[in-house]
């Protein structure tokens, strides 16, 4: 597949070949000069059906190789997405900061037609108009000038080593823009494992930004099915997509996808990774008004945690788990104050957030104000410093929001 900045020289070579300028060409097919450039730059390139008009009117002949060339790599691309995947981590960062496209265009001075083209990847923005739009939504300079070598290095390419999930832990951080800056990697070329796609996907579980992660999937579906998928790994990715899908999802539908996923992870070989597929499983069926169940899971994952040892703490998490669970059947003090003691025994700046959501969670429950309003407020610190998320969160301090 060809490479958007390899059609637009090939649409150049074409204008030229016809002896035509710019701004002659773009009289004829009725484009901006400025658009006919970003063609040729391969930024925004044209629809399969604009690429027509646009050969026809250079007087490009029917069988033309040009016209054979450009839009069966136009097609490829719009198949796999390939515009600029990244420049969406634009409008994930829109969405979470709660934000709509006039009022970015307000703000930025930039129109909302331009934006949207942006967040969609169609057109490439400058690089000062990005830093405008990206100082608005309140992106840190990291996660910026990782953008910035993503759209203006060519040869720019990932350490498939590099694992997303461990830049949480990064305050001030690129990671809220990495799985996007992944998803252009690999429909740009790069060769990738179901390892590699897996962590992509994580890293937007961990934002809890789940639009984004069903928005990527659709665009990566294509190439990810043809990878040869390890059974967990699969496990894996099935449970971030279920976990995703089940807010739009009827109840029936979110309960049997459920009890689906839940039967394919019991032919799964006891380990810690199963463990990590299991707890995935836990939050889908909470999310599907399964708490009975998803409490009798969590109590199984909790004797089999003990086997894997306490080096990465899955015993204070599974028991986050449970414990959150348990206070939805019954909201008392008592789970909040054990929430409370297994918050000091976390490990690491995702735990912690784990269980500040779950203590959150039965504040909400039992009308503790004051506890409320101070895990709002710590949540909402932790998320702003190192890119994570959690729908349950947002939820939380809406509705609250409207209580008062």
């Amino acid at each position: 597949m060809k490479k958007p900045e390899e059609i637009g020289a090939t649409l150049r070579c074409a204008r030229k070949a016809a002896g035509l300028s710019v701004a002659r060409t773009s009289v004829l097919v009725g484009l901006s000069p400025a658009t006919v450039k970003r063609w040729e730059r391969g930024e925004g390139l044209p629809s399969a059906r604009d690429l027509g008009v646009y050969l026809d009117r250079l007087g490009a002949p029917a069988d033309s190789p040009v016209r054979e060339i450009a839009r069966v790599s136009i097609d490829d691309l719009s198949r796999n997405g390939g515009e600029r995947p990244v420049l969406r981590f634009l409008r994930a960062a829109r969405r979470r900061k709660g934000i709509t496209l006039p009022e970015l265009s307000a703000a930025t001075g930039v129109s909302a037609a331009s934006l949207h083209r942006y967040e969609t990847g169609e057109r490439v923005p400058e690089s000062l108009v990005r830093r405008t739009i990206g100082r608005a939504l309140g992106c840190n300079d990291a996660e910026l000038e990782m953008l910035d070598r993503c759209l203006d290095e060519p040869g720019f390419r990932y350490d498939p080593t590099d694992a997303i999930h461990n830049r949480f832990f990064i305050a001030h951080g690129p990671a809220a823009v990495l799985p996007f800056a992944r998803a252009d990697a690999l429909l740009r070329g790069q060769v990738v494992s179901p390892a590699f796609l897996a962590d992509m996907l994580q890293g937007l579980i961990i934002m809890g930004d789940h639009g984004a992660l069903l928005e990527l999937w659709t665009l990566i579906k294509p190439t990810a099915e043809k990878l040869d998928w390890p059974d967990m790994t699969r496990a894996l990715v099935s449970g971030y997509l279920s976990l995703a899908r089940v807010g739009s999802e009827t109840m029936h539908q979110a309960r049997e996808r459920t009890l689906r996923r839940y039967r394919e992870y019991e032919s799964i070989p006891p380990g810690p990774r199963k463990l990590n597929v299991g707890l995935i499983l836990s939050r889908i069926a909470v999310a599907a008004n399964m708490s009975e169940e998803a409490a009798q899971w969590v109590s199984q994952y909790q004797c089999e945690s003990g086997l894997f040892g306490d080096g990465e703490g899955y015993d204070v998490i599974t028991g986050i788990h449970l414990r959150a669970l348990m206070a939805d059947f019954a909201p008392s003090i008592e789970h909040f104050s054990v929430l409370q003691s297994l918050r000091s025994s976390t490990q690491g700046i995702l735990m912690a957030y784990n269980a500040d959501i779950a203590m959150l969670s039965v504040a909400h429950k039992l009308g503790n104000e004051e506890e409320v309003r101070r895990l709002i407020d710590q949540c909402r610190n932790t998320e702003s410093m190192y890119g994570i998320g959690s729908p349950l969160r947002n939820r939380i301090a809406q509705d609250w929001a409207r209580q008062r």
